[in-house]
């Protein structure tokens, strides 16, 4: 009985040692991936739904094997949206995990983590981050999102040409994503001719904003642009509909988001924004049709663009490490060669500045919903 239970036992650890070793040894196979996003404070909403792109991507690419048989691990550190906690994410990263890559996430994290991923030579690769000329800051930072000076390009063209405006307020964030963009409108509504009459900014902890949309008004501009992300952009929009202002509204990209749109209701009738083709009410493409009918039975929602850009921006990197292998420096390199690769956001080219481009267009918000602005 008791050699039986001897047997057992070694049975036993022989089994366990290698169920670890196997475990091991798929870990080792990893890729390992970072993910600096800001699941906390004040733009949770984007750095989860971020986040749940991403994850969709990790299956995807897991299960399909398309990274020839390897499987990508992804390590999440939250940054809170704040530089100094995107700093300590990324040595933690490094201490811990050593990603190949890392994807990051908000304007004022990325240009604080770029310069300490520049020492490592660790690639960047940044989404839902808008601020101009990030990728400028080091040759291994990359980029996958709307820029404020591409959107304010497009949203001063609108103006101009569509509805012929000649005065323009702009409400704002005093934040990096906020400055930056009407910085970057201010340039474009100016060089078209457009009288950038008053500007007011505001914080996102702030929950009431009616002193400056007052100032603004007092101006009587035409049009209102509002430069802003999650609650911060739904809560100025319903002020501005709730002081009874009739001048025509605009805004960036974060509008586009399902939750966004919840939060603002029907205030947000009537504002027009610039985003991609891509509409999770109405997909496209083949690819678009896949991701919305996977993240739907995921998640239970339709997916706005900051899963899209997630997922999208994984995406990348496995492009990049299929076209030239999985160490930093191949990764870097195979980003470089991305042409023309039809992603969720549309098709899509990687320019010799690191920045993905794809088409943008205007669209109005109705009935909780994006259409086409005429």
């Amino acid at each position: 009985m008791r050699r039986t239970l001897c047997w057992i036992l070694i049975l036993g650890l022989v089994i366990s040692l290698g169920i670890v070793g196997c475990a091991k040894k798929e870990e080792a196979n990893e890729i390992k991936i970072g993910a600096i996003l800001p699941l906390t404070g004040t733009a949770s909403l984007l750095g989860t739904e971020t986040k749940e792109g991403i994850d969709i991507a990790v299956e995807e690419i897991n299960t399909n094997n398309i990274i020839n048989g390897r499987k990508i691990g992804i390590v999440y550190q939250d940054s809170m949206n704040d530089p100094k906690e995107g700093i300590s994410a990324f040595q933690a990263l490094m201490k811990t995990n050593r990603p190949n890559a890392v994807i990051v996430s908000m304007s004022s994290v990325t240009k604080a983590v770029i310069p300490v991923a520049n020492q490592r030579k660790i690639v960047v690769f940044a989404t839902v981050t808008a601020a101009p000329r990030i990728t400028e800051l080091s040759p291994w930072a990359f980029r996958y999102y709307y820029t404020t000076d591409i959107q304010a390009e497009e949203l001063a063209k609108f103006m101009v040409e569509k509805l012929h405006l000649k005065n323009v307020g702009v409400l704002h964030l005093d934040d990096d994503y906020g400055v930056t963009g009407y910085e970057a409108l201010k340039k474009e509504l100016e060089k078209r001719g457009v009288n950038v009459v008053t500007s007011e900014s505001y914080s996102k902890s702030d929950l009431d904003v009616k002193t400056q949309i007052v100032k603004i008004k007092s101006a009587n501009p035409e049009g209102i642009t509002i430069i802003a992300y999650d609650n911060s952009l739904a809560l100025a929009i319903k002020q501005i509909k709730e002081l009874g202002i009739n001048a025509k509204l605009f805004s960036y990209s974060g509008l586009a988001d399902p939750k966004v749109l919840q939060l603002t209701g029907n205030a947000a009738d009537g504002v027009y924004v610039t985003v991609s083709n891509y509409d999770p009410e109405n997909p496209i493409t083949q690819k678009q049709k896949e991701f919305v009918g996977k993240y739907k039975k995921k998640f239970g929602k339709l997916p706005g663009h900051y899963p899209a850009f997630g997922y999208d921006a994984l995406m990348c990197i496995a492009e990049a490490i299929n076209a030239s292998g999985d160490s930093p420096d191949e990764i870097r390199q195979g980003l470089l060669t991305i042409k023309n690769v039809d992603f969720v956001l549309g098709q899509s080219t990687m320019a010799a500045n690191r920045e993905v481009k794809f088409d943008q267009v205007i669209r109005v918000a109705k009935g909780g919903r994006m259409i086409h602005a005429n």
